[in-house]
């Protein structure tokens, strides 16, 4: 094929007319300028935390924050509810797909905004016995076990050790069917507890003290930091007001903040992890493991004695 680049051609034009004349090769050195760009980018991190009020058996969590964006619930007295969160968590991932969301140990939100399931599928989606009745069968291929999604009305829901929520739209009920599903299905969004890298609290990890070494200086001004304090002594008797809205995105944005200095600590030693993988030190170490060519726990029996074996099980 002739292709003829008149003078007046845009930049557009002439860029196309580049790629038409290339095909392949052009695709191909695209996707590896591509690939190479992932290897070192850091993710964008974005903080999830929520707030509540009241005290002992009358409190309830009833402000949720994604970023700098808020959710107060519907019905302050109930408190946040399992639908609403939802909605309010996935339409913030909608626009910011392939952030990272991390907040700081969930313990408390996960217990909050799942509270008021249905008892059934608090069973499945918790429980030993629920997560074991959801497992897939193996068909020899699949090497890691994996499990069917607790399906509820409108949403497909998922957790991994009480460590990372998964959610998404449901938009079929083949599964209750028993019928193979041919759906597009909505992507994940996924929610990680990142608290377990850091191993102090919150407002320790972001004493402006505690970074004096390093390079890139401490992760928030002294000011941040003072509100930060100021805002947990608060908690005890806190109410639902601007103060705690105000708190709940320096919170956020402080994570983001320490999640993205670890990335770029872990891409110095070779490690990336994915979107859904920042939930405590295992997967680093995994990752870290796999990419040095770690031997797996099925080749030991071939490598290992017995009688070292039997020795480490005694």
């Amino acid at each position: 094929m002739k292709i003829v680049v008149a003078k007046n051609d845009s930049h557009a034009v002439r860029q196309a007319n580049y790629r038409a004349k290339h095909g392949k090769e052009y695709r191909d050195k695209e996707s590896a300028r591509m690939r190479a760009k992932r290897a070192t980018a850091v993710p964008e991190f974005v903080g999830v935390d929520s707030e509540g009020i009241g005290k002992g058996p009358n409190h309830r969590a009833v402000l949720l924050g994604v970023g700098n964006q808020h959710y107060v619930s519907r019905d302050l007295g109930k408190g946040l509810q399992y639908e609403e969160v939802f909605q309010f968590l996935y339409t913030q991932f909608e626009q910011k797909p392939r952030a990272a969301y991390v907040g700081f140990y969930l313990s408390y939100d996960f217990n909050q905004w799942l509270r008021s399931l249905p008892r059934w599928a608090a069973w499945e989606l918790i429980s030993k016995a629920g997560r074991a009745q959801r497992q897939i069968p193996s068909d020899g291929t699949i090497k890691r076990r994996m499990v069917y999604p607790v399906h509820l009305t409108d949403w497909d829901i998922d957790m991994l050790a009480f460590k990372r929520l998964s959610i998404r739209p449901r938009v079929c009920d083949c599964y209750e069917k028993a019928i193979k599903c041919e759906h597009e299905q909505k992507p994940w969004m996924h929610i990680c507890d990142a608290g377990s890298f850091y191993q102090m609290s919150f407002a320790n990890t972001c004493n402006p003290a505690m970074w004096q070494d390093d390079p890139e200086g401490p992760i928030c001004t002294q000011v941040e930091w003072d509100k930060l304090f100021a805002g947990k002594e608060r908690r005890a008797y806190a109410k639902l007001d601007a103060e705690m809205i105000e708190y709940n995105a320096l919170e956020n944005e402080l994570l983001a903040r320490c999640m993205s200095r670890l990335a770029r600590g872990f891409l110095s030693i070779g490690i990336r992890l994915a979107k859904d993988q920042w939930y405590g030190p295992g997967a680093a170490a995994g990752k870290w493991l796999q990419q040095n060519g770690a031997i797996k726990h099925d080749k030991l029996p071939d490598l290992m004695p017995g009688y070292f074996e039997d020795t480490c099980r005694k």
